[in-house]
């Protein structure tokens, strides 16, 4: 058997030296019985003279495998005789999602960028964001050392840019869905290349009000403000939306590639080049009408001209309705395709809060019969890479060349998974993240996942996710499938 454990130092010790967090992975020999004991006995030679509690609980008294002494708790060493008695009302939870604070007013979670993931605690007081030395520090090299100041007040949270530093920007969301609007939906025009407008954006200046549903866009880095007891956008909360005992996600669409094909919006107009002919030929009859009308002194010209233009004109005013109909219909296409891709790849942040909400896949059966109900996993899902600005998935039907779809900013990238491989490569501050993140994803989505590489490149911290196998070699990793 073999256990994931993290050894950490008790406030107020005794200790000479801090003892510092250490990960061991522990495991006992085939044919032995493994206990609490014999693991506080192995502790206890490598840390002499001390006890060990894991969840106010003398280590001796636990057994393996079964709560709180499961892959990822947390032992606290205290120096001391063995049998000593943890202190009153202290805790330790097993490290398997994020622990929040149920007094903290709200979280502050990092949805995209080099620090996508990241989730910080906000409670009455101000906090200094950015990289340098400050209460809120995101490792994104776009940042200011001091970029912005966040403060929670007793009835709003106020946000206000620093003096010097590169500028903040705040998108809104739609109440309704959580999808942003498209940058571009005032130039939504069939047959018309869309142009980036963000209209839902605006640069902060002073001090302006952050709530929920504000998307904060710094640097490389866009943070959005959350409550504990409201849902994110991209997923319920709520531990009842994850079935227990299947494979499946907290939410049924999970990384459903299905979900990257563009969306149909039907219309009747013809393209926009025809619509300025067709005015511009009324337009030029018209004229000639006005000319011979004046050169002959006869009004029968002009008449005829005039009933001309307005055969042609009375169409073409009567398609504005069609087309204002069409314009909406794309927008609130575009919205949808934002909401759908949120929902079906959200971000670090989220699945972090939905961990710790309770929405996390167990193991249930063996793994060869969750490989089995997953075999066909890989022709129908996609996984998220990071955000960016991009054009919505949305076509017109019948089909017009010259159309360009609204582009959405921080849409979520992502790729589609099939048997052909796919090849990552960049600086290790940027990959590996995004790799964690894309594990994240796949055990969210309840599929069984084997990493092969050296030790020293392996994400050590995917040992405990549920249904992620870690191999150094090529044997393991064959065993594991």
């Amino acid at each position: 058997m073999q256990l994931e454990v993290t050894v950490v130092g008790g406030p107020g010790a005794g200790w000479a030296v801090p003892l510092e967090p250490t990960e061991l992975s522990v495991t006992w020999p085939a044919g032995s019985t493994p206990s609490g004991l014999s693991l506080e006995q192995a502790l206890a030679r490598r840390w002499v003279g001390t006890t060990f509690t894991v969840a106010g609980k003398p280590l001796a008294a636990l057994h393996p495998g079964t709560e709180p002494l499961v892959d990822g708790a947390v032992a606290v060493a205290r120096r001391g005789p063995a049998g000593l008695q943890p202190e009153l009302g202290l805790t330790v939870a097993p490290t398997t999602g994020p622990r929040l604070s149920q007094r903290c007013v709200a979280v502050l979670v990092v949805t995209g960028g080099p620090g996508s993931g990241a989730v910080f605690e906000l409670h009455r007081g101000s906090y200094t964001i950015g990289r340098g030395h400050c209460r809120i520090r995101i490792a994104d090299p776009a940042l200011s050392r001091q970029h912005c100041t966040l403060t929670v007040g007793p009835h709003s949270i106020t946000l206000a840019g620093v003096p010097g530093s590169g500028g903040i920007t705040l998108y809104r969301r739609n109440p309704s869905d959580g999808a942003l609007p498209p940058a571009s939906a005032s130039r939504v025009k069939p047959g018309v290349p869309a142009k980036p407008l963000p209209v839902n954006a605006r640069s902060v200046k002073g001090c302006v009000c952050f709530d929920v549903g504000h998307i904060l866009s710094c640097g490389s880095s866009t943070l959005e403000l959350r409550f504990q007891d409201h849902p994110p956008h991209a997923v319920d909360g709520s531990a009842s939306n994850f079935r227990e005992g299947s494979a499946q996600g907290f939410r049924p669409e999970l990384l459903d590639a299905s979900v990257l094909d563009p969306l149909s919006v039907p219309h009747q107009g013809g393209p926009a080049r025809g619509m300025m002919a067709t005015a511009a030929t009324a337009l030029v009859s018209l004229v000639f009408g006005v000319v011979l009308a004046m050169a002959t002194g006869s009004w029968m010209f002009l008449s005829f001209a005039a009933m001309g233009a307005l055969t042609l004109l009375v169409p073409l005013v009567g398609g504005s309705a069609r087309r204002k109909a069409v314009q909406r219909a794309v927008r609130q296409a575009a919205q949808q395709d934002g909401a759908r891709l949120a929902g079906a790849f959200p971000d670090a942040g989220t699945l972090l809060l939905a961990a710790h909400a309770g929405a996390r896949p167990s193991v249930h059966g063996d793994r060869a019969a969750n490989a089995e109900a997953s075999a066909a996993a890989p022709a129908r899902i996609a996984v998220r890479l990071g955000t960016a600005p991009r054009a919505a998935a949305v076509s017109l039907v019948p089909a017009d060349p010259a159309f360009s779809p609204p582009v959405v900013p921080f849409l979520p990238a992502c790729i589609r998974l099939g048997a052909n491989p796919v090849e990552v490569s960049g600086p290790g501050m940027a990959v590996h993240p995004m790799v964690h993140h894309v594990l994240m994803q796949l055990d969210a989505a309840g599929v069984p996942v084997v990493v092969l590489g050296s030790p020293l490149e392996l994400p050590l911290a995917a040992r405990l996710l549920p249904l992620t196998t870690l191999a150094s070699s090529t044997g393991s990793a064959l065993r594991n499938l």
